[in-house]
């Protein structure tokens, strides 16, 4: 099997690993919530081909190695509308940088409507 060929093995296995539901997974249905599984996945691989001093034989290799760990839990409550029945729970250390970023962001999420409008009002022509 040539260098080319064994790269192209390896890849079509991380193509098949590297699917939504790797990342996030299967959905699981407890009384009145939806849990859903989130995880952190990280891969790499590398491959070469070396021939020897008159073609005579040589030698190619592929490789490579890929890693998941669970970084939180979407759970969603059945019984409580908008986003307040969306609910992220961490599975890591929390650090003062996260902690600063996950508060932002129900914030950030109410500014953005107010910001298109805005944008959008600015864009249209003047009443004559």
């Amino acid at each position: 099997m040539s260098g080319e060929e064994m790269l192209k093995t390896t890849t079509g296995v991380f193509e098949k690993l590297l699917t939504a539901n790797t990342v996030m997974g299967t959905p699981v249905e407890f009384d009145s919530k939806v849990v859903i599984p989130i995880a952190s996945f990280g891969f790499g691989f590398g491959g070469g081909e070396a021939p020897s001093p008159g073609n005579t034989s040589g030698g190619a290799g592929s490789g490579g190695g890929a890693g998941m760990s669970p970084v939180a839990l979407l759970i969603l409550h059945k019984d409580v509308s908008g986003r307040e029945g969306v609910q992220i729970l961490s599975l890591q250390k929390m650090n003062p940088l996260t902690e600063v970023i996950s508060e932002s962001i129900p914030k950030i999420a109410d500014a953005i409507p107010k910001m298109m409008d805005a944008m959008q009002s600015r864009k249209s022509p003047p009443p004559q």
